[in-house]
């Protein structure tokens, strides 16, 4: 009896993850056909759940839930941080420029990230980030092209923000 509340349980637990990536598949999808409403998020879940039908019969080794584990409430705070982040940075960039005093930096960024998923994740949301570009990364290293002002040099903070997010976002259940 036991042994059957655990299974249900670990059940539950792989639907909620699926639920996760077909919402943000959705919310992809969305964005590519270029229309916000109800009925674009539930084709995008409909396209989304044929997606990974097919990918997780034919394409992976792996189970989602095991390639990209994402906490539900991780998802959605980080979703809201990275948009209000893209927001002060497309303010600050739009000073700078006008300010007409701006330099291009350079840097190599390490970070404490260690699989592709989350990695490729802080790339994208670096470069989201207006001011920001990741040029490169090899394994853990991120080569990052940043907008500031002559008399300052790189600033990592936004990055490390960022990475501390992704480390709460991802969940990894080891039990």
């Amino acid at each position: 009896m036991v042994l059957y509340r655990k299974e249900g349980y670990c059940l539950f637990k792989k639907i909620a993850r699926y639920i996760v990536i077909l919402c943000l598949y959705s919310l992809v999808y969305m964005v590519l056909v270029e229309n916000v409403g109800w009925l674009s998020f539930l084709i995008g879940l409909a396209v989304s759940f044929i997606a990974i039908l097919f990918s997780g019969k034919y394409l992976l080794f792996e189970s989602y839930d095991q390639l990209f584990p994402m906490r539900f409430w991780g998802f959605l705070i980080y979703v809201f941080y990275l948009f209000a982040k893209i927001i002060q940075s497309g303010i600050q960039a739009a000073i700078m420029t006008i300010s007409g005093k701006t330099k291009l930096f350079y840097s190599r960024y390490e970070s404490v990230l260690n699989d592709d998923f989350t990695l490729d994740l802080l790339a994208n949301s670096i470069t989201l980030t207006p001011g920001t570009v990741t040029v490169n990364r090899k394994e853990n290293v991120l080569l990052v092209m940043q907008l500031g002002k002559e008399d300052a040099g790189f600033d990592s903070k936004d990055i490390n923000a960022l990475e501390k997010k992704i480390k709460k976002l991802v969940a990894r259940n080891e039990g």
